[in-house]
């Protein structure tokens, strides 16, 4: 009974943990995506706020 238990057990962390990793991929993908997202949208306000000789 108690072995079953273990089982069970150790079958739900492994599920919880690919269903973390899988999550946290997706995280740092989106992360990346905003932080190009807003490079590029800074990118060209400093390109006008210097003075062009």
């Amino acid at each position: 009974m108690l072995n079953i238990g273990c089982k069970s057990v150790k079958s739900v962390f492994k599920i919880q943990l690919k269903a973390f990793k899988s999550n946290a991929k997706k995280q740092k993908k989106q992360k990346m995506t905003q932080f190009f997202q807003n490079y590029k949208k800074k990118k060209p306000l400093s390109c006008y706020n210097t003075p062009h000789v």
